[in-house]
């Protein structure tokens, strides 16, 4: 995680006490994670979004006030550089990629592990999304994205593709490959064009179903 002189804000959404309480153990086991609010209700953190201006938002998708894809989609509109991560029980389809559509940037079961948790935390922090492996399998199950063959993606951009869908930074990716951050910058929007998508989860969600990245 980047943020050194100042703590990362972190909003917990959740309406189960236990389970907010363990997530708030998680989050203060991070040195540069300020938790700045605990809700229970969506209205609540809906308020709480606004008045605050998280930098992460953790959401639950079940409440007992309102659906969280409403959150989500407030979050998002009302707060644009907040970025979201949905940690829920509930991992359908359907509720997984109408997340991705609203704009989450990684989606974790709560059935998954503790490091799981911890490393989509630092992840989407990180300026990078993240899915856990049950949810990668649940992508890559129900729609197929066509070869990359048929975008004409060079071996470059496909290198630099499957390097942003495994969750690395440009100056990552610049580093590993020993090109300048400003060629790899090049290469993510060109293929970001071919594909027509616009941000990385995008490109990951795209890796996903295109079986380019491991759910392991």
């Amino acid at each position: 995680m980047p943020k050194s002189l100042s703590k990362f804000r972190v909003l917990l959404v959740e309406d189960h006490l236990m389970l907010r309480e363990m997530l708030r153990l998680v989050l203060d086991q991070e040195r540069n994670i300020q938790v700045i609010a605990e809700c229970s209700h969506g209205a609540e953190a809906i308020s709480a979004c606004r008045e605050h201006a998280p930098d992460l938002v953790i959401l639950d998708l079940m409440l007992p006030d309102m659906p969280g894809l409403d959150v989500l989609r407030a979050v998002r509109s009302d707060v644009p550089n907040c970025r979201a991560l949905i940690v829920s029980g509930q991992a359908t389809p359907e509720l997984v990629a109408d997340s991705l559509r609203i704009g989450a940037h990684g989606f974790v079961e709560k059935g998954a592990s503790i490091e799981t948790l911890q490393t989509a935390i630092r992840t989407i922090l990180g300026g990078a999304s993240f899915f856990s492996p049950a949810i990668q399998s649940i992508l890559k199950r129900t729609a197929a994205a066509p070869p990359p063959s048929v975008y004409n993606l060079t071996d470059r951009e496909l290198e630099i593709l499957r390097l942003v869908a495994s969750g690395l930074l440009n100056k990552e990716i610049a580093d590993r490959l020993g090109v300048s951050i400003k060629t790899v910058d090049n290469h993510r929007t060109n293929l970001m064009r071919k594909l027509n998508v616009h941000d990385a989860v995008g490109v990951t969600l795209y890796a996903i179903k295109a079986g380019l990245v491991s759910p392991s």
